[in-house]
């Protein structure tokens, strides 16, 4: 695997250190929106959630 390729992500193109960044900030945002969300519908969530996310 050459990790200077550019990756066509829809057309625009990404070089790996970038798209994995960019990976890793939207799954970032997911986890945090699941934490929210499950706190506020009242499940007991773990700690390190709460800690992270302040819940």
């Amino acid at each position: 695997m050459d990790i200077d390729a550019p990756i066509d992500w829809d057309g625009t193109p990404f070089s790996f250190a970038l798209f994995t960044w960019e990976f890793v900030q939207h799954e970032a945002i997911h986890h945090s929106q699941r934490s929210v969300y499950a706190s506020l519908a009242g499940f007991d969530t773990p700690i390190n959630w709460r800690a992270s996310w302040g819940l």
